[in-house]
């Protein structure tokens, strides 16, 4: 089963945090797809060689594709409402 992890990226507790559950997910049988570890990240090939529209479009391709082939999306919101991206 592939979730598609979706959390704010606000700051390095977050991301620990995401890593943290993701760690947990996976250790209980879930396939996580996490964006900050597993998505565009400019500091990994072929990324990195992008121009900034090149990546913008990698990204959407990405997430697009997986959050399509997820059976689960989990939204954790960081304030009282949930992303707007994720809401769209």
């Amino acid at each position: 089963m592939l979730m598609l992890f979706c959390s704010s990226l606000f700051c390095q507790a977050e991301r620990v945090f995401n890593q943290q559950l993701t760690d947990r997910l996976e250790a209980s049988g879930f396939r996580v797809f996490l964006p900050q570890r597993d998505g565009a990240e400019r500091d990994k090939a072929p990324y990195d060689t992008m121009t900034e529209e090149e990546h913008r479009q990698a990204i959407f391709h990405l997430d697009k594709t997986r959050l399509l082939a997820s059976d689960i999306f989990p939204v954790r919101p960081r304030w009282t409402c949930a992303d707007e991206g994720a809401c769209r």
